[in-house]
């Protein structure tokens, strides 16, 4: 059982839901609104007006990760600070929303800078450029990644313990 009270059952199917499910409907509705509803980017205007959406979109998942942040400190601090659960749901649906929509942004996005980096370059140095973005993309997101986490949670259980 976890902090929200129901098993591990549960808390995977919120996962695969959240997560694999918002990123499928991502990648599907993605090139709908980039090359459809948005024109593509085969014209400098285009590429413009996607780079435009992309940042807002990007926006929004950035204004979702504060809210994730901002709800998993108040969880913990109140498991820190009372030592007892206590089941807030509109905090789970809220936080699985969010999650859903960074997973849903992030996949719906992807695929239009892959397309822009790839056009960017001539013709005969495409290959290049999209091995170079997705090099890029496991460097600073797989490798650096869990870096950052891990270590502002080290930071924060050192203080935690300092404190307490």
């Amino acid at each position: 059982e976890n902090v929200w009270g129901f098993d591990n059952g549960w808390s995977f199917f919120i996962f695969v839901t959240s997560t694999g499910i918002s990123g499928l409907v991502g990648v599907v509705v993605g090139p709908k609104i980039f090359d459809q509803y948005l024109g593509g980017f085969a014209f400098p205007q285009g590429k413009a007006l996607c780079l435009l959406w992309a940042k807002r979109l990007t926006f929004l998942a950035a204004v979702c990760s504060t809210v994730c942040t901002v709800l998993l400190v108040v969880k913990a601090a109140d498991l820190v600070s009372s030592n007892r659960r206590v089941i807030v749901y509109w905090q789970l649906s809220l936080l699985v929303a969010c999650i859903s929509c960074i997973f849903f942004v992030i996949n719906t996005i992807t695929g239009a800078l892959y397309g822009i980096n790839t056009e960017s370059v001539e013709e005969e140095e495409r290959t290049f450029a999209a091995g170079l973005t997705v090099s890029f993309q496991n460097v600073f997101g797989y490798a650096c990644g869990p870096l950052l986490p891990s270590a502002f949670s080290q930071l924060v259980g050192d203080t935690v313990k300092d404190f307490w």
